[in-house]
C-alpha cells in the first residue's frame, strides 16, 4: 500500500467518523435519554452528559453516545464498501469464543488495576486522574437511584472505552499494519492514544496509557478480536473510578498541581508493572481459528 492510499484511507476514515458523530449525536443522545429515563436519574447529570428527550443540534467535543455508532458505521463504510472485505475482520464477530474474550479482558483488567494500586496505594501516590467532586450522596437518591447512576456512569464508561478502541485499534489499527506491519502500528496507536489522555491526565498520565495502549495493541495483534480489548479497557476504567470514589486510592481535583516525585514514581511504577503482562499478552494469547483464518485472506495479504 502506498503512503498516498494509506494517507487517503485514514484521513477518510477520520473525516468520515467526524461527520457521522455529528450527524448521530442528536439521535444518539435522545436514544439514550430515553433507555436511561427508567433509572430515574437526576435530571442535572442527564444534562451533563448531554443527554436529551428530543433531538437537538448541539456540537460535542466528545460524546460517546454518538461516538460508538458513528466509529461502527465509519469503520464499516471503510471496510465493506471501499476495501471489499467482510467486516468481520475487524474484529467484532461474534465467533464461539467472543464471551470468553471480553470475560478474559475483564479479568485481566481486574489483575492490572490491583497490580498498580497495590504499590501506589502503599507510597500514598495519587492516580494522575481528575476526581469529580461528589454532588450526589444516598441520603439524597436513596439505592434504587443511587443504583441507576451506578449503571449510567458505568454506560458511560463502557461506550466511552469501546469508541476509543473502535478508534485507535480497529480500522487504523489494521490500515498501517498493512503498510509498515505489526510493531509499526502497535507503536504509532498506543503513541496517539497515550497522547489523547495528555489534556485530561498530565504527562504521568500519558506515559501510563501508553502503556497500556502497547498492551492493548499487542494483544489485537496477537488475538485479532476486539473483544478483549474492550473488556480489559473498560474494566481499567470502571475499576479506578470505582476505586476513586470508594476513596481507596486517591484521585486529582481540578486545579490540582501533581508533585514532580509522584509524576514520575506513577510513571515508573505504571512501566514495571505493564511490562510482565505485555509479555505474557505475547507469548499467551491466542486467536480464534476463524478470526486467524480471516485476517490471513484479507488483512495480511
Amino acid at each position: 500500500m502506498s503512503y498516498v492510499i494509506l494517507g487517503i484511507r485514514v484521513l477518510g476514515f477520520l473525516i468520515l467518523a467526524i461527520l457521522l458523530a455529528l450527524v448521530l449525536s442528536p439521535l444518539a443522545r435522545s436514544l439514550f435519554f430515553w433507555m436511561l429515563w427508567p433509572l430515574q436519574l437526576p435530571k442535572d447529570l442527564l444534562e451533563a452528559w448531554g443527554l436529551t428527550p428530543y433531538p437537538i443540534l448541539e456540537l460535542r467535543l466528545r460524546d460517546p453516545f454518538s461516538e460508538v455508532p458513528a466509529l461502527l458505521l465509519a469503520s464499516y463504510l471503510m471496510v465493506r464498501l471501499w476495501e471489499r472485505r467482510p467486516f468481520r475482520t475487524l474484529g467484532l464477530s461474534f465467533h464461539s469464543r467472543w464471551v470468553h474474550e471480553l470475560s478474559l479482558g475483564v479479568l485481566l483488567s481486574a489483575v492490572y488495576v490491583f497490580a498498580l494500586t497495590l504499590p501506589i496505594g502503599l507510597a500514598g501516590i495519587s492516580l494522575p486522574i481528575m476526581r469529580a467532586e461528589a454532588s450526589l450522596t444516598y441520603d439524597e437518591l436513596g439505592f434504587l437511584r443511587m443504583a441507576g447512576v451506578g449503571i449510567g456512569f458505568s454506560l458511560v464508561i463502557i461506550l466511552s472505552a469501546s469508541s476509543e478502541e473502535l478508534l485507535f485499534r480497529g480500522y487504523l489499527f489494521q490500515t498501517i499494519l498493512r503498510s509498515f506491519g505489526p510493531w509499526p502500528a502497535i507503536v504509532l496507536t498506543s503513541a496517539l492514544f497515550g497522547l489523547s489522555h495528555l489534556a485530561t491526565q498530565q504527562v504521568s498520565g500519558v506515559i501510563g496509557a501508553g502503556m497500556i495502549g502497547l498492551i492493548l495493541g499487542v494483544a489485537y495483534w496477537r488475538v485479532k478480536s476486539l473483544w478483549i480489548l474492550i473488556g480489559f479497557h473498560a474494566g481499567i476504567n470502571l475499576l479506578f473510578k470505582a476505586l476513586i470514589v470508594a476513596g481507596i486510592v486517591k484521585g486529582l481535583t481540578p486545579g490540582e498541581e501533581y508533585p514532580a516525585w509522584m509524576s514520575w514514581s506513577y510513571a515508573t511504577i505504571t512501566i514495571a508493572v505493564s511490562l510482565p503482562l505485555l509479555g505474557w499478552v505475547w507469548w499467551k494469547l491466542k486467536p480464534h481459528p476463524a478470526m486467524e483464518s480471516l485476517w490471513k485472506q484479507h488483512v495480511l495479504k
